[in-house]
């Protein structure tokens, strides 16, 4: 009986963290992308965002409009997409829920940058501030993140 309790209680503090930022050495870490497909494909533009972003909802539409990926085309062989979707959508956290959803016909995409925890954890940056400090975008995380690509957004 001893023996199931902890069992019962391992499992639910699993499912409570599963998703969650963690915490190495006082600094937030993200789970960075470990799929390789993914990190090829996805990397190939820019740095792979982590799935745990954004709501798997809004994985799908990201992963479903691959022909208009934010005003380009990053169209991939069906059986790559669906590979990816899978990855992603499995691999979701709570840093993609809530403020962000999916998309529907004729609607933007969803941008992790509209979740109310990246505007929170970025007020600071304006696009003012961004371009004086020579930063191409506000989704270039490695250029204030050096540890992005690992999961680390501290501020560096």
């Amino acid at each position: 009986m001893k023996l199931l309790r902890e069992t019962v209680m391992l499992g639910a503090l699993s499912a409570t963290l599963a998703g969650a930022p963690l915490v190495a050495q006082g600094e937030e870490r993200i789970m960075p992308v470990t799929d390789p497909l993914t990190l090829k494909e996805c990397g190939e533009c820019h740095m792979a965002f982590p799935p745990s972003l954004l709501s798997a909802s809004s994985w799908r539409s990201v992963m479903a409009n691959l022909d208009d990926h934010y005003g380009d085309n990053a169209s991939l062989p069906e059986k790559e997409t669906a590979a990816i979707t899978a990855y992603l959508v499995a691999n979701t956290g709570r840093w993609g829920s809530p403020g962000v959803s999916g998309s529907s016909a004729g609607q933007p995409l969803p941008r992790f940058t509209e979740s109310q925890r990246f505007a929170h954890e970025h007020r600071r940056f304006t696009p003012d501030r961004l371009a004086r400090e020579g930063i191409k975008s506000i989704v270039d995380c490695v250029a204030c993140h050096r540890g992005a690509e690992q999961g680390y957004y501290d501020d560096d």
